[in-house]
């Protein structure tokens, strides 16, 4: 988990996770004197008890992962300022309470807020802990998607920076992509670490000034897209589903062992020639389902994109 560089392993203490009596009362190990062999510590023990404690968990830590923590969790948020000195003697930089919420620039740094998070929580419902527990009010991001089964493939696409939202927080699932917008996507989904093919490109509707130009020059380079017969890219036409999956399938590796499914929808024969055989492997290979109506299946190939479905059919397609 360490060596993965998306988690940090930090210190929860080495044995001080308990609480003990100090005489009048049982408190957290870390807030002060407690019983120890039968007698109450003095402040001296207190204090060498959690810098030994302190020091050892660091320790342990350096010597599995080769990196030693920088932060400290307490038990039960019991930190004062006799065990923040001692920490910080110790090496740690910052320490963790329990009291939820989100930190601000001069905030203690030995006082840290946190936010907890069940394990049934989506990206979403930490977004919405964090908007209602910071000062700032605003939209939340995604807004219009909670609680669609298209959720987390929408947020997944978008942390592979296939999709971005809108300024006002929204995805707008179900808004429908133009040609441009679509060469976009699949610029940034599978070219993006290739070299950009420098060739111009002369269609009479896409100026070079234009924002789509570079993408729909990348792409039509590489042989990814055409043009129209009349010279034309048409950049602001809706592109269908028929027209994205068979560029989108240009770019699947099956996976081995695959359980395909049997592909006889009840339009198939809307589906043209040219898209038919990559219809058929994405929906074999469980990349699209159709809409079942009364046991028929639908593919609807001249049905426009929307945003949702092109970010789940990509996420189900692009690496992370």
């Amino acid at each position: 988990m360490a060596d993965s560089g998306v988690i940090e392993i930090e210190s929860h203490t080495y044995d001080l996770h308990g609480y003990r009596s100090n005489d009048f009362k049982k408190i957290p190990m870390v807030m002060g004197p407690v019983i120890i062999d039968g007698h109450l510590e003095t402040m001296e023990q207190y204090k060498e008890r959690l810098y030994l404690d302190f020091l050892r968990s660091r320790e342990i830590i350096k010597e599995k992962i080769g990196k030693a923590p920088i932060c400290l969790a307490y038990p039960f948020g019991s930190g004062n300022e006799i065990s923040d000195e001692i920490a910080k003697k110790v090496g740690f930089e910052m320490a963790f309470s329990t009291k939820e919420g989100v930190n601000y620039y001069g905030d203690n740094i030995m006082k840290l807020k946190r936010i907890t998070v069940k394990d049934s929580d989506t990206g979403q419902d930490i977004v919405e802990k964090i908007n209602k527990l910071s000062k700032d009010t605003g939209f939340i991001p995604f807004w219009d998607i909670k609680n669609m089964w298209s959720e987390k493939n929408i947020l997944s696409s978008v942390i592979k920076g296939i999709f971005a939202g809108y300024e006002d927080g929204s995805f707008r699932p179900n808004k429908i992509i133009s040609r441009a917008e679509f060469a976009s996507l699949i610029d940034r989904a599978f070219l993006k670490d290739k070299p950009t093919l420098q060739q111009e490109i002369s269609f009479k509707d896409v100026s070079q000034n234009a924002w789509y130009y570079k993408p729909i020059a990348n792409i039509v380079n590489n042989g990814i897209m055409e043009g129209y017969e009349d010279n034309s890219f048409k950049p602001h036409n809706p592109i269908t589903r028929e027209e994205a999956i068979s560029v989108i399938m240009k770019f699947y590796e099956p996976e081995e062992n695959v359980d395909f499914a049997f592909f006889d929808p009840a339009d198939k024969n809307d589906i043209s020639p040219w898209a038919y055989d990559f219809i058929k492997k994405a929906y074999e290979n469980n990349l699209i389902s159709g809409t079942n109506i009364d046991g028929k299946i639908y593919i609807y190939p001249k049905k426009p994109l929307t945003r949702e479905e092109a970010a789940v059919l990509l996420d189900k397609i692009v690496k992370e």
